[in-house]
């Protein structure tokens, strides 16, 4: 029997923290229905709605993600929302559509649409970019639409395929991984309050990797788990591959470990891969 992606970095231990990928703002696009591979090309989207859209995501600096409700199709108008999760600022704009062509010109150097500071819960479920993303996000999704079903979104790829479950919090951008399904309303809760579930998180997507790895040993050390704990303060590279981290109420420095794994990191690679995670120094 093939080992997938997930079942392998289980098995080695591959290290959740400092693993989400760098990502400051979001457009997320209501698209129902199958999403191939390539989800732009096999999203059922117009070529040239497709074009506009990412070159109106590129000029502005924000990661487009395709997004649908669990396991239903809902009829009437989709919607479409810019997510900014840089520090202070967090929150969404929400807008609605009728024709992918209202896409075509969509001023994202603007703030657009109804504001607000709900959260969103996306769960990837991209089957087509890699088979546990579909075995494991799909149940986690369903759990969660039960609880927050306003809330709860399947997206598609957002990095990390072998953490699968993933799960992203909007607006702060918090990435959790290997989140089982009776976990993601645990997750929720805890960030309805404030606070991180610290045993699954990846890390928050506006810092870099050595700032989340120092934030995390950190916190760990603190048992401390709000939201906003442990600002970065400075990070500056003090030799090669190694990091010092200053954080408002504590200094570390944090080394990162590349290592190659015995397996292919995702269920679609040809070959095994480099992976990378930070110790203390």
């Amino acid at each position: 029997m093939v080992e997938r992606c997930a079942e392998a970095r289980a098995r080695r231990g591959d290290p959740l923290p400092a693993s989400a990928p760098p990502v400051a703002r979001w457009l997320l696009i209501e698209q129902p229905g199958p999403w191939g591979a390539d989800p732009w090309r096999d999203s059922r989207l117009p070529a040239s709605v497709v074009a506009s859209v990412a070159a109106q995501a590129a000029a502005a600096r924000v990661r487009v993600l395709l997004i649908r409700r669990p396991g239903r199709a809902v009829p009437g108008p989709r919607r479409w929302a810019l997510v900014n999760s840089r520090p202070g600022v967090e929150g969404s704009w929400w807008s609605e559509f009728t024709d992918p062509d209202e896409l075509m010109d969509l001023r994202l150097d603007a703030d657009r649409g109804a504001p607000s500071r709900a959260p969103v819960y996306l769960v990837c479920a991209h089957a087509r970019h890699d088979a546990c993303c579909a075995l494991l996000g799909r149940p986690l999704a369903a759990a969660l639409a039960v609880e927050r079903p306003e809330a709860t979104w399947e997206c598609t790829h957002v990095g990390g395929d072998r953490f699968a479950g993933n799960l992203v919090v909007l607006p702060h951008g918090l990435y959790y991984g290997q989140v089982a399904p009776e976990r993601g309303l645990d997750i929720a809760t805890r960030y309805e309050q404030g606070h991180l579930e610290l045993p699954l998180l990846r890390g928050r997507s506006v810092f870099s990797a050595p700032v989340q790895a120092a934030q995390q040993f950190v916190r760990e050390d603190a048992g401390e788990t709000g939201i906003d704990s442990f600002p970065p303060l400075s990070v500056r590279e003090v030799e090669d591959q190694l990091w010092e981290v200053a954080l408002a109420g504590a200094l570390i420095r944090v080394r990162a470990v590349n290592r190659r794994s015995d397996t292919p990191l995702t269920c679609s690679a040809p070959a095994p891969g480099l992976f990378r995670y930070f110790v203390r120094a």
